[in-house]
């Protein structure tokens, strides 16, 4: 057995070993490769998308059996694209590039030309002929539309269409009367694109319903995600650099209000307990001084000022009236270390 298969591998054409190893070198050096299909795709639009996509995917088609050598190769140095050779169908290439899959599917994608349908193929989907006029004028035409089940008269010197029509549903062959007049009426429904299978990147294999997202709809999602994360940060205080103004903010109105409300005096000994408080806020979250910015070192500090006066005159105010005491149960005063700490919960 093995003196055959040596003779076999002796009489392997020099130039097939040669494409061999170039195709397993291209599956090797690039960090993302993949396996599509050109099946069908007209020389002149397959040239166009090799312009365009030139300079940023290379790529080279070969035989398949060619191809699953290559790739049976190249897994020796990068195991899992083996997986890539289950993926052939029809006429295939290998795509290789530096973009991300992701990236490389839309640029595929970009590449991708409309054509008419040919006698024979079948309908990729639905084909939908709309109501209206069309750029014919009398003559035998109308008979040929209606022969193939799409509704026209003449109005106005003008063929038209009576009424919407679907001559061919998705998955029916189309014949060549039906594809003849399609291409006359400028109906393009197939889609000349590159096909990409898979694609293969660090050890993971990507499929196209992977890589075909919509971006619209993930960067909606993204939004609406951090629009929920800040205003779940502001409800329940929890302190971040996006939050972090919004909420002192808060606090220093609160306390203003709650000073104006009370009518609360300022006690001299407030400008002595700032200091204090503004270490005891710092300590009480686990920061320091370095940690903020100039901006919210002010706001803290004003907030920290309003606070500690209602700290300093609520208790003055809630025994200023005898017969407030009588009708009302006895407020308590809001203590320094209080008013630090519930500043401090702001932080989170």
């Amino acid at each position: 057995m093995t003196k055959g298969t040596t003779e076999g591998h002796a009489h392997v054409a020099p130039w097939k070993k040669e494409e061999v190893a170039m195709l397993t070198k291209l599956l090797v050096d690039n960090p993302v490769v993949a396996i599509a299909e050109v099946s069908g795709i007209p020389a002149p639009q397959m040239q166009q998308m090799r312009v365009s996509l030139r300079g940023k995917v290379s790529v080279v088609g070969s035989k398949n059996s060619l191809l699953k050598i290559a790739i049976a190769e190249a897994a020796k140095a990068k195991p899992g694209i083996e997986a890539l050779a289950a993926k052939m169908h029809g006429q295939s290439v290998i795509l290789a590039t530096k973009q991300n899959p992701f990236k490389l599917f839309k640029s595929l994608k970009a590449g991708a030309s409309m054509a008419p349908l040919k006698g024979g193929q079948v309908a990729p989907n639905d084909i939908f002929i709309p109501k209206g006029n069309t750029p014919f004028g009398p003559g035998p035409i109308v008979g040929e539309l209606q022969k193939v089940g799409i509704p026209a008269k003449i109005e106005a010197g003008k063929v038209v269409i009576s009424k919407d029509a679907t001559p061919v549903k998705a998955g029916q062959v189309v014949s060549n009367e039906l594809a003849g007049l399609l291409a006359k009426l400028e109906i393009r429904p197939v889609e000349l694109k590159i096909d990409l299978k898979a694609a293969f990147e660090a050890g993971t294999v990507f499929g196209p319903e992977a890589l075909g997202v919509d971006e619209t709809v993930i960067f909606g999602q993204l939004g609406l995600a951090v629009r929920t994360a800040h205003e779940l940060s502001l409800q329940t205080g929890f302190i971040t650099s996006e939050t972090a103004d919004a909420l002192l903010g808060r606090a220093y109105k609160q306390a203003i209000a709650l000073v104006l409300e009370q009518n609360l005096s300022v006690d001299a000994a407030v400008e002595k307990t700032i200091t204090a408080d503004y270490a005891k806020v710092l300590a009480s979250i686990g920061k320091k001084e370095s940690d903020l910015s100039e901006a919210l070192k002010q706001r803290l500090g004003d907030s920290l000022k309003i606070l500690s006066q209602v700290a300093v005159a609520a208790p003055a105010s809630a025994g200023s009236s005898k017969a407030q005491a009588e009708e009302k149960p006895e407020e308590k005063g809001v203590s320094e270390e209080e008013a630090a700490a519930g500043l401090g919960a702001l932080f989170g």
